[in-house]
């Protein structure tokens, strides 16, 4: 018995002594390092399609976090990640149980646990990891500077100069570090001198939105984008002088599913929520510049959309059913893939952060967990697997007016699961 490819016996269908028909199967022979995928396309397009044409193929992998980190006793609600100042990140978490716990992200230990008056409802850093500078926002309205903390030394807190009145929702700090915005419940905007911790500016109530503040990103020391709940829009604020709200552009009718919306590093693109679909937006013309969607039939993105630090080339989301977190590459200059799904079955995602080196994401839990994901390398987000087709069905499937076709590709660092499910991105010949 001769076989075509090489590879391991996993059945044996016939023992000695049976009878053998012409064409029966005898034995089940897989090698994963070479896969034929299959597929069906639209009877308009088969006539297009060759035996030897080359196509891409784009697979999802699932992927389990590499760290989980327990000791919430209640719903995290904020997770932001620094940089004890000798390169070594820490992660802070902040829950409904009034607290925000500090991690070590090599071993997953919890290095402190700092204690709030009520629900900590928003958890930021500061970009420049040597001002060991951070936020906590709390259900109250207050929000507190957490200072001069690393993996040696708890931080000190100082309470802000004022109070939202309703909780604290969101907080970012400008790329200098030297501006702190805070969004709240009560539909208003608070700019802070994180030198002295004094209310600098209130973002023109009459201009601002007109429900809770849930977004807040810095596209530059001089631009701020928010989102809020109600008016379904988007704002950018142009700061002048001495941080002093000058002018806001407004981009309007968003679904409104996703609370946090991001901003691509460079500052000139925010996420734009339309349901199934988010919009990359150009933040100086409003024009649509990629379009993510959702490979989830009948599921619309939710709770947040993230651009990845330094290059921008992922996009982390979650999805509103079956608990989905999903790691896309961004629709600006590639074609937008789904290139992992990250699987924690117990609990939806209610936050998330990238590390600011991109080299992990941070989620946090309704179930009270903190978990802790390894991105791809920036060479496997720009790899292409090709596969060459082998089958192109002549017979029509008349009820779904479909033809089969089949193509087969080399998986030699096992990328690509058997058996799972993967995209075949055919550029036909004209």
């Amino acid at each position: 018995i001769r076989s075509k490819i090489d590879g391991v016996i996993k059945v044996i269908y016939k023992q000695d002594g049976e009878a053998i028909k012409s064409l029966e199967s005898i034995m089940l022979l897989q090698n994963p390092n070479r896969l034929r995928v299959e597929g069906l396309v639209e009877l308009q397009h088969a006539g297009l399609l060759t035996e030897g044409m080359s196509v891409t193929v784009e697979a999802s992998r699932p992927e389990k976090p590499e760290l989980v980190l327990r000791g919430h006793l209640q719903e995290v609600t904020g997770v932001a990640v620094a940089d004890d100042g000798q390169g070594r990140p820490l992660i802070l978490s902040g829950s409904e149980d009034r607290t925000v716990r500090i991690w070590d992200r090599v071993d997953g230990k919890q290095l402190y646990t700092l204690r709030f008056p009520s629900a900590v409802r928003a958890v930021a850093c500061a970009p420049d990891g040597k001002q060991n500078l951070a936020v906590a926002g709390t259900a109250e309205g207050s929000a507190w500077l957490l200072r001069g903390f690393s993996s040696t030394k708890e931080p000190t807190l100082a309470a802000l100069g004022g109070r939202h009145k309703g909780p604290v929702t969101c907080a970012a700090f400008s790329p200098d570090g030297k501006l702190l915005a805070t969004g709240g419940e009560d539909h208003l905007i608070r700019l802070w001198d994180t030198s002295n911790g004094e209310l600098l500016h209130l973002c023109p109530p009459d201009q601002g939105h007109r429900g809770a503040v849930t977004s807040l990103h810095f596209a530059s020391n001089t631009e701020l984008v928010s989102a809020g709940r109600g008016d379904q829009s988007v704002r950018v604020w142009r700061l002048g002088a001495n941080s002093l709200p000058s002018g806001v552009n407004e981009f309007p009718r968003r679904s409104g599913d996703v609370a946090d919306l991001g901003v691509s590093p460079d500052g000139k693109r925010v996420l734009f929520d339309q349901g199934r679909d988010l919009q990359v937006l150009s933040l100086a013309t409003g024009q649509i510049e990629g379009v993510l969607h959702n490979t989830s039939p009948a599921m619309n993105f939710t709770t947040m959309a993230l651009f990845s630090p330094k290059d921008g080339k992922l996009v982390l989301t979650a999805s509103a059913s079956e608990n989905r977190l999903q790691l896309y590459r961004s629709p600006v200059g590639a074609r937008c893939a789904e290139i992992r799904q990250l699987v924690w079955p117990t609990s939806p995602a209610t936050c998330g952060v990238f590390d600011p080196q991109g080299r992990f994401a941070v989620t946090g839990m309704k179930d009270r967990s903190v978990l802790v994901w390894q991105m791809p390398s920036p060479q496997e987000v720009d790899q292409e697997l090709r596969a060459t087709i082998t089958t192109v069905d002549r017979s029509l499937d008349a009820g779904a007016r479909q033809v089969r076709i089949a193509a087969e590709v080399d998986n030699p660092n096992g990328h690509l699961v058997p058996g799972d499910t993967a995209t075949l991105v055919i550029e036909p010949k004209k």
